[in-house]
């Protein structure tokens, strides 16, 4: 997947989709160590899809922890000012 189509993903959406690609290639080394795997370049495709995942989910993350801790110092910044 892109990243583009990723970026347009909604945060349960992206957990979700995390987990079925975890459940992928836990099936593609199945397959590997089974030696029924056909096309090996899928399990490279599935890692980085996962990596490009946890990246998002960790963007999201840490802009909502960003806008929580900007939120109080905003408000102080307001109380602060003298009104005329």
């Amino acid at each position: 997947m892109k990243i583009e189509e990723l970026r347009n993903l909604p945060k349960l959406e992206l957990q979700k989709l995390l987990e079925d690609k975890k459940e992928a290639l836990f099936n593609l080394r199945f397959q590997l160590a089974k030696k029924t795997l056909t096309n090996y370049s899928v399990i490279s495709t599935t890692k980085r899809d996962i990596a490009r995942i946890n990246t998002l989910l960790t963007q999201l993350q840490q802009n909502e922890e960003k806008a929580i801790t900007q939120k109080p110092k905003q408000e102080a910044k307001n109380g602060n000012r003298k009104k005329s």
